[in-house]
């Protein structure tokens, strides 16, 4: 779990105002939020660099590279803000905050309203196979638009 999550009301860079917490993993703080500039909802997700990652044995440190996690959340951001597809959320903004010597790391992205296939399916949603395909053709079509970039972006994680 990472750092103790933000509260509703929160707000980050005068700009967005934190609404609830979304989903935490052992790094990484996600996060539905109101973007005061815009008036829209959008997504932001917090990398906490200084976290104490708590086990079933207790509370330790980190045992991973702090400097390649924050390399990888860095090039993400870099990435993602230049990658323009009807398929993947837009980057809105990606910035550090850093108090008390204790450094997160943001990106900020358009929110997608709608709800993931692993939910639905936990819902007791049946697709046909007409849906099956069509879904399939949507994410080959942006896997082959991300593959043809230069260089190719190779996506690891996905989640349609």
């Amino acid at each position: 779990m990472s750092a103790t999550p933000l509260p509703p009301g929160a707000l980050l860079r005068d700009r967005y105002e934190i609404l609830e917490t979304l989903g935490e993993s052992r790094v990484a703080t996600t996060y539905l939020a109101k973007d005061q500039r815009s008036k829209r909802r959008c997504v932001v997700k917090e990398l906490s660099v200084s976290q104490v990652i708590r086990t079933s044995t207790g509370a330790e440190s980190y045992s991973g590279d702090f400097t390649k996690l924050i390399e990888l959340f860095e090039r993400e951001a870099r990435v993602l803000a230049n990658l323009t597809h009807a398929g993947v959320p837009r980057l809105i903004d990606h910035f550090t905050v850093d108090e008390a010597g204790s450094a997160r790391l943001y990106t900020v992205q358009e929110l997608v309203a709608g709800k993931n296939l692993a939910s639905l399916v936990e819902g007791g949603r049946h697709f046909s196979e007409s849906e099956v395909v069509a879904i399939g053709r949507d994410v080959a079509g942006i896997l082959a638009h991300l593959h043809a970039l230069s260089p190719p972006l190779v996506h690891r994680d996905i989640k349609p």
